[in-house]
């Protein structure tokens, strides 16, 4: 199974810029437009409650901090796992990533998976 596949099976996290939003405000004008092209690419965009109760439950889910490592170490969600992703790596990994990535998710291929990035993209 193609990486990019498997990739687009699972959950992916995007947090909100906007703290309003979280607190039950009105969500930032592109959250619905996020929303809906995340559900066309076959994954979903969490909200920090989802988020939270999928990091609390007893699914097992791996958090993957694909930010740049200068910025995971200037601080992450306890327990995430930093595997940066470039831009260019939204239409196919190079083996190599690829092959970290697969390291990461280890054998279960229907683990839960979460992203944690910059924007939901």
């Amino acid at each position: 199974m193609r990486i990019r596949r498997v990739f687009q099976m699972f959950m992916v996290a995007g947090f909100l810029a906007n703290a309003a939003a979280a607190a039950n405000e009105a969500a930032p004008f592109w959250w619905q437009n996020a929303v809906n092209e995340a559900r066309e690419n076959g994954y979903a965009v969490l909200t920090p409650d989802e988020f939270k109760a999928c990091l609390t439950s007893d699914r097992n889910c791996l958090l993957v901090d694909v930010r740049p490592d200068y910025e995971f170490e200037s601080g992450h969600i306890p327990g995430a796992v930093n595997l940066m992703f470039d831009p260019g790596d939204r239409m196919a990994l190079s083996p190599e990533k690829q092959q970290q990535f697969e390291a990461l998710l280890g054998p279960d291929k229907n683990r839960c998976m979460i992203i944690h990035c910059r924007d939901f993209r």
